[in-house]
């Protein structure tokens, strides 16, 4: 079992005494372990927790602006005194600073940030020994997720990019079956694996006080969205003592992944106007698709209707799909991919103290459809599989009768159709967030770690990382124009630009010094520094966008004091974190009309009691 609790850090600019980031979770884990037979064995393990942790609130940075003042619309003229332009960023260096909305939605709910997560899930491992060298294994979970929240984006105690009512629930299945021959010079799994899941999630989008408003003359839609994936995997793997030292290794894996979505965009029940919007969402875009497509081209959106419009087109120019074509409804999609992937390497044994490894490794990350917010159905199209090819070499060292243990390796990660965040054009609403495939690039990088233990008191250790990774071959968004009436991508090139956080360098050192105080009594004191370089949260290419995405390099403190049995029964730990209140940026966004940080957490220091029972 295991509970934590802590104050809001946070602190509002607009409502001085209002906080945020209060941590309050719990989770809780039971297992048990039964021989039923003398080659028979069972093991039961539940776990869950629950999470009403706050959401973090970020700060803003500066204004940003789709829609210029003296925008014209269908709602009017964007101001210039529009509140989110005016509104002032939150300075460098202030952690706890930040601002959110809290008043009341449209539908009677508060804005308030907030988080009330659930999980819960159960496994079941059966192991039963076919004969004294091949076991059968059984792998059987089922786990549940619900999730209830709202969040505030734009850095604002206005509601410019919020959303609440967020609702999700996943429901997951899974079961695998393998053989396994783990004794001798010739060990080998084979096995298979069926994984069943449901997703469901539905949330609204809040942007009142946004240039999208004033401009549309329409705000607050709901976005929902409803998924199956089945996945079916064969796999085996073998190892091979070639020699007394040296080990060959090889493994494959055949996957099928089936995924279908059914989602839709339309106009929150109960929510129709704000004061000072004359539209809904079905009003608007009523009004936007016939002076686009013209009157009787495009029916009519009936309230309560998906609003998305079908404009998918083959490379040849003809619909995709000449049914829905030029019609809105809710969007229903299919994606099946198949993949094999595989391993091959080797282990050199020089001595029992010291390995060298090679390895070589194609695997696939699976395609997904997007749960966003969109006017037409590229928006809700899904990214897919992205593949790597992993090449690897390290070693590992043992020495001064293992006082001194050291380890490295150098790798590099070869992407084809890698799945990152980027930017793409709604033809109304301009610049939007969602996952696309980036063709190609790759990553070099290698890494050392360092442990030295001079006495059975100290012990010290470090590792660094470096990375070099960058996009091969990428035409994406940098911006957006107008042609027609309607938003268009401006397009670029991003080959040679620096993979999302990505740092160049990262480092950790750690010392810690145990010392006897009675017969089962020990103390300790430990500290340690963990860093890395600058890097930036999304593709940057423009001065403009290195600047705005921009992650400085820092570096952070942390140390812990206590005392504890012997035999770690129990033990009690005084400790700090960024004990020397370093500011720090975890992350740069652009949620709409507002650039935001997210900062580190400040200096915070606590204290952690744990038994073993």
């Amino acid at each position: 079992m295991r509970a934590e609790n802590g104050d809001g850090w946070q602190r509002s600019v607009s409502r001085p005494g209002d906080k945020l980031g209060k941590k309050d979770n719990i989770a809780g884990r039971f297992l048990v372990d039964w021989r039923a037979a003398d080659r028979l064995n069972f093991s039961l393990n539940v776990t869950g927790w629950r999470d009403q942790n706050d959401p973090q609130a970020p700060q803003l940075t500066r204004a940003a602006f789709p829609n210029p003042p003296g925008s014209v619309g269908l709602g009017g003229v964007v101001p210039a005194d529009l509140p989110i332009f005016a509104q002032a960023p939150i300075p460098e260096g202030k952690a706890r600073l930040a601002d959110w909305s809290v008043g009341s939605s449209l539908v009677g709910a508060s804005l308030r940030p907030f988080n009330d997560n659930k999980f819960w899930s159960a496994a079941l491992r059966t192991d039963f020994d076919v004969t004294e060298a091949i076991q059968l294994t059984s792998l059987t979970s089922y786990n549940r997720f619900k999730m209830n929240s709202t969040a505030d984006f734009d850095g604002s105690p206005l509601v410019v990019t919020q959303y609440d009512n967020h609702r999700g629930s996943i429901k997951n299945f899974n079961q695998e079956l393998r053989l396994s021959d783990d004794d001798g010079a010739f060990r080998w799994v084979v096995g298979a694996n069926y994984e069943d899941t449901k997703t469901g999630e539905l949330y609204d989008a809040d942007t009142w006080d946004s240039s999208s408003a004033a401009l549309n003359g329409a705000t607050t839609n709901r976005t929902d969205n409803f998924q199956r994936m089945r996945n079916y995997a064969g796999f085996g793997n073998v190892e091979f003592d070639v020699v007394d030292r040296v080990t060959l290794k090889g493994g494959i894996r055949q996957s099928r992944a089936e995924r279908s979505s059914n989602g839709a965009v339309y106009t929150v029940p109960g929510a129709d106007h704000y004061p000072g919007i004359p539209y809904s969402y079905t009003e608007f875009f009523n009004i936007v698709y016939g002076l686009i497509y013209g009157p009787g081209t495009v029916p009519p959106i009936q309230p309560g209707q998906s609003l998305v419009l079908d404009t998918r087109l083959n490379p040849d120019g003809t619909p995709v799909d000449p049914g829905t074509y030029l019609t809105t409804g809710r969007f229903f999609g299919k994606l099946n991919e198949d993949s094999t992937s595989w391993s091959v390497g080797a282990d050199f044994r020089l001595s029992d103290d010291a390995l060298l490894y090679a390895n070589v490794r194609k695997g696939y990350k699976s395609g997904s459809f997007p749960a966003i917010t969109g006017a037409i159905f590229d928006a809700l199209l899904p990214v897919t599989q992205e593949s790597l090819l992993d090449y690897e070499a390290g070693f590992k060292l043992s020495l001064m009768e293992r006082m001194i243990s050291l380890s490295g390796a150098a790798f590099y990660y070869d992407y084809k159709d890698k799945q990152l965040l980027t930017k793409f054009v709604d033809p109304v609403f301009g610049l939007l967030d969602r996952l696309q495939n980036v063709p190609k690039s790759r990553v070099k990088g290698a890494e050392l770690e360092l442990s030295v233990r001079p006495s059975r008191q100290l012990e010290l250790s470090g590792s660094v990382l470096y990375l070099d990774a960058k996009v091969k071959d990428y035409n994406g968004v940098i911006g957006e124009q107008v042609v027609g009436g309607l938003r268009q991508p401006v397009l670029a090139s991003f080959e040679g630009v620096a993979l999302p956080f990505s740092a160049k360098w990262q480092y950790s050192v750690r010392a810690e010094l145990t010392q006897p105080l009675s017969g089962e009594l020990e103390g300790f004191v430990n500290a340690s520094v963990h860093g890395q370089s600058k890097s930036y949260s999304t593709l940057a290419l423009t001065a403009q966008s290195r600047a705005d995405y921009l992650i400085d390099g820092y570096a952070l403190v942390d140390g812990a004091i206590g005392v504890k049995t012997t035999d770690e029964r129990w033990r009690l730990t005084l400790w700090g974190k960024n004990i020397f209140n370093k500011y720090y940026v975890t992350n740069r966004y652009l949620p709409y009309d507002s650039y935001v940080r997210y900062a580190g957490r400040p200096a915070e220091y606590g204290v952690t009691a744990a038994f073993r029972y």
